[in-house]
């Protein structure tokens, strides 16, 4: 199974971004930058951050966050945005 971001759709997370029991994994997306347990902290609704992370991501033009993890092969983040269900 795949962990994929809520926010990018980026499917290679090292962890999911909740465990069952709710808590955030601190984990930083290599593509987007969301973190998972900061950036949605003061959110109630965790969807609500993940639209608004996602939009400011877009309208950056999807910039590839990491210099360690580099994108895959032939990335696309347009495509990639299908992952989110």
């Amino acid at each position: 199974m795949k962990n994929i971001c809520f926010v990018c759709g980026y499917d290679n997370l090292f962890e999911p971004p909740y465990s069952k029991y709710g808590g955030a994994s601190d984990e930083i997306c290599p593509c987007c930058s969301f973190q998972y347990g900061l950036d949605d902290y003061e959110y109630e609704d965790k969807k609500t951050a993940f639209a608004e992370w996602r939009k400011k991501w877009i309208k950056q033009r999807y910039p590839w966050f990491s210099d360690t993890r580099r994108p895959p092969h032939n990335w696309n983040p347009s495509k990639q945005l299908e992952n989110i269900k």
